[in-house]
């Protein structure tokens, strides 16, 4: 991660690391797709004063590094998961998910491998 452990304030004086707790607060509080006007909105700040926090803190945009979590928190579920109990689609719209085969492409641009084949390689093991 980019940011030291210090508050860096914006030039308003917001400090960046309570902008990013406030809005990854937000998101965890609420399902599904957010704007980055709405995320903005939530947190009290401007989007420019959101995306300088998310840059400054993740070297990423507030939107992309959202996305990359989601990916990450999905993946973490298929390794946990029961194949026979279980399937991609329950798991993704547990975490607000809806447009599957963009999630499929990214997940598998990210991790090298399908989403189903994280949860079928949970047979072998």
């Amino acid at each position: 991660m980019k940011g030291s452990g210090k508050l860096r304030p914006s030039r308003r004086g917001v400090p960046h690391g309570r902008v990013i707790r406030v809005a990854l607060e937000f998101v965890d509080g609420h399902e599904g797709d957010f704007t980055l006007e709405q995320l903005a909105t939530a947190t009290g700040v401007s989007e420019r004063t959101l995306r300088n926090a998310f840059h400054w803190r993740f070297g990423i945009p507030p939107i992309q590094y959202l996305n990359l979590r989601t990916l990450h928190q999905v993946q973490n579920a298929l390794k946990a998961a029961d194949p026979s109990m279980t399937t991609v689609t329950q798991i993704a719209t547990q975490f607000g998910i809806w447009q599957f085969g963009r999630m499929a492409r990214d997940y598998r641009i990210l991790f090298g491998e399908l989403p189903s084949d994280t949860l079928a390689r949970n047979c072998n093991s």
